[in-house]
């Protein structure tokens, strides 16, 4: 083959190449386009069958409830950094938002300013004010064809007046669920199993190896109430053990289901991804 043939069929491979490509990132904001609009009309649908409905709040059952935040950027396909900018319509409302994949509360972070976005990330966002119940949660889905970079798993240390290891500022520690969690079927104290996700390093070494075992304890579990709030349910991470020694970890977190009756229930599933705390101070073995 010469070299012309041969450049031409680069091309042609390439061409190719550009429109499956194409296709794929058009079949995906199609598909996000769709679930967003969904999202829209049952939460549209679940406002609107209550008479008593006001722009900048929603009352259910005796229960004036904070309007739901609007967030700036709809779901889709991103090439560069996204900005998301969020607002709510009831007086005094306080905006809390995560981007790990857990429904936001209190704890979570408060919205004071612009979100700055760069990773596929899926937003979700609550709106709390003085004399009103939560609103529901709002989200956006925003998918980056480029993978962020990772960063391995580490923690730093310091000696101990005895030589030994101690965790010099709280630390991030990765987990993934062992077992399936569900506000179908979970009660208040059960325990939950968890396993450390990848290995943490300390400097050179791995200071808390992959698979090392944790546990938590669910903390409150509601069901569904069908035509007020989906179920949720809510857990606390206690601990992790390292070599026969048990240390201490701090996570609480909620999961809430859907605006849809196939999905109201709060379901997590093996390997769900979970990020907790280890505290400073901590002896490692």
């Amino acid at each position: 083959m010469d070299a012309a043939m041969q450049a031409n069929q680069m091309a042609m491979q390439a061409a190719q190449q550009a429109n499956q490509q194409a296709l794929q990132d058009m079949q995906l904001a199609n598909q996000l386009a769709t679930q967003q609009t969904m999202n829209t009309m049952q939460t549209n649908n679940w406002w609107a069958q209550w008479p008593s409905h006001r722009p900048a709040y929603l009352k259910v059952a005796g229960t004036l409830r904070t309007a739901a935040p609007q967030l700036s950027k709809s779901s889709g396909l991103y090439s560069g950094t996204v900005t998301v900018r969020l607002k709510d319509h009831t007086k005094s409302a306080t905006i809390y938002y995560t981007t790990d994949g857990w429904t936001p509360t209190r704890m979570s972070a408060k919205y004071t300013g612009p979100i700055t976005i760069d990773s596929t990330t899926t937003l979700e966002a609550v709106a709390i004010a003085p004399n009103f119940a939560r609103s529901i949660v709002s989200w956006s889905t925003y998918i980056f064809r480029t993978p962020a970079p990772t960063t391995p798993a580490s923690i730093a240390v310091q000696a101990g007046q005895d030589g030994s290891r101690v965790v010099a500022s709280d630390a991030a520690i990765p987990l993934e669920f062992a077992q399936p969690l569900s506000s179908a079927t979970a009660k208040v104290g059960d325990r939950v199993a968890l396993t450390v996700a990848e290995d943490v390093k300390a400097g050179d070494t791995v200071a808390i190896p992959r698979g090392s075992p944790a546990v938590g304890s669910v903390v409150r579990v509601v069901p569904v109430r069908p035509g007020e709030d989906p179920g949720h349910v809510a857990f606390e991470v206690d601990s992790l053990t390292v070599g026969g020694r048990t240390l201490p970890l701090h996570r609480v977190a909620v999961l809430e289901g859907a605006f849809e009756p196939a999905a109201q229930d709060a379901r997590i599933g093996v390997g769900t991804p979970l990020m907790a705390t280890i505290p400073a101070g901590t002896v490692l073995p």
